[in-house]
């Protein structure tokens, strides 16, 4: 072998050295690159999961506290507002407690949300499917809701059924139209346990 062939291949050998580790360092940032996006996207949809557990209940506040602990509520008006006509996912906020006196908002990063569509294409369909469904059946719902509670009240204020009141221990019975009458916090429950 010749010093020229010894020269042209050391510098054909650096090259291809070169080139692989241009490329392959080009390769690990991307891919470093892909797995902090998709790390972000993991802390967005743990935001959109809280922002629909709340939807629900703020659409559903009866079995909000789950159901054993149900005791409905006394409305003078349907309880959704004009809001939900409005809602949108990406405007859901909540406080976070970080340290002893430290609170931190964290939101919905709409980008981030509205970039699911390429990543997830088929929960983007869903949670635009919710968005609709909330802004339409949503608020009929609450005014649905307001309706049965409004039925279940006055069918237990007429009525003359006995019950024991909340002290059990007591054995004090009254009917729940005397406990309707009173309408605090036992008259939810009794409505609750009919519901």
């Amino acid at each position: 072998m010749s010093l020229q062939d010894t020269l042209v291949g050391t510098v054909a050998g650096g090259a291809i050295a070169g080139v692989i580790g241009f490329l392959t360092t080009r390769y690990d940032r991307k891919l470093v690159r892909k797995e902090f996006h998709l790390r972000e996207h993991r802390d967005n949809l743990k935001q959109i999961e809280l922002a629909l557990i709340s939807l629900k209940e703020q659409i559903w506040p009866l079995t909000a506290k789950g159901a054993d602990h149900l005791r409905l509520p006394r409305w003078d008006k349907p309880p959704l507002g004009e809001w939900l006509k409005k809602y949108s996912i990406t405007d859901f906020a909540s406080i976070k407690t970080v340290g002893n006196d430290n609170y931190k908002v964290v939101a919905i990063d709409p980008v981030l949300y509205s970039d699911i569509k390429n990543h997830f294409p088929d929960l983007y369909s869903k949670l635009t499917e919710i968005e609709r469904r909330a802004r339409t059946d949503g608020f009929n719902l609450g005014e649905l809701i307001f309706e049965v509670l409004k039925t279940i009240y006055w069918t237990l204020a007429s009525s003359d059924t006995s019950v024991l009141k909340w002290t059990l221990d007591k054995g004090i019975r009254a009917t729940l139209r005397e406990i309707m009458k009173e309408g605090a916090n036992e008259s939810q429950w009794y409505a609750g346990q009919y519901f």
